[in-house]
């Protein structure tokens, strides 16, 4: 069944009523500081949601305005993570080209297809990834802050949107060894675009250029290796 595209709001509004103390239980405070509230912060309100599973739609909308760096952080982290399953890949890296694509462009508003974003993921689950990556997070957000700023204004952003649109192709493609440091460098940008640290965003394009140059020095090998092989066929 065709599924219609969906489009989300910078500032999302619930499309049914909702209890105000239910929420307020379901979700951490905001900060009191003035700061934007942090990716531990979100990803904490996901994780303790009163439902059995998620939606990729239904993420994003809790990460309202910072749902970009928010679903470029998630994907990218999970990407760097060796799972073994083959094909995983591709099913992570389809969000995050259709992300980083509009983040390029210096869209606001983030579109997603309806085939994506339905995917949904258990609660348990993402609780579980959540309590596996928050201490990180935390040392993360700890060392990060707001400095070097010409290096994360809107500019800048579209910069970090194209350098992760190449490595989300990179990733989506189905290369071995072609998804964790692709997916690194997509986590340490979005980093950089939630405490807008210019120094997390030196990090992640030191980490996007390496990925860049081991990715393609596997894929020549691998294009070099079956022209060899195809040579040798021929030669029998």
């Amino acid at each position: 069944m065709f599924r219609e595209p969906v489009i989300l709001p910078e500032r999302p509004l619930p499309s049914e009523p909702v209890d105000p103390e239910e929420q307020a239980e379901s979700v951490p405070p905001p900060r009191t500081d003035g700061a934007p509230r942090r990716l531990s912060d979100l990803l904490d309100a996901v994780a303790s949601a009163p439902v059995e599973r998620l939606t990729l739609r239904e993420i994003a909308v809790m990460m309202g305005d910072r749902a970009f760096a928010a679903i470029m952080f998630v994907f990218g982290f999970l990407n760097a993570i060796p799972t073994g399953l083959p094909g995983i890949s591709s099913v992570l890296g389809a969000p995050l080209l259709f992300v980083t694509f509009q983040l390029m462009l210096g869209r606001s508003t983030l579109w997603l297809p309806g085939v994506i974003a339905d995917r949904s993921i258990s609660t348990a689950d993402f609780a579980a990834i959540n309590k596996r990556v928050r201490p990180w997070i935390m040392r993360a957000e700890r060392l990060l802050r707001p400095r070097i700023l010409f290096l994360t204004g809107r500019a800048a952003d579209r910069l970090i949107g194209f350098i992760c649109f190449l490595l989300s192709v990179l990733i989506f493609l189905p290369i071995p060894l072609g998804n964790a440091l692709p997916g690194a460098a997509v986590a340490l940008f979005a980093l950089a675009l939630f405490e807008r640290d210019g120094i997390a965003m030196l990090s992640g394009l030191a980490t996007a250029i390496g990925s860049i140059v081991i990715v393609s020095g596997v894929l020549y090998a691998i294009i070099k290796g079956t022209l060899l092989l195809i040579a040798y066929l021929f030669q029998l």
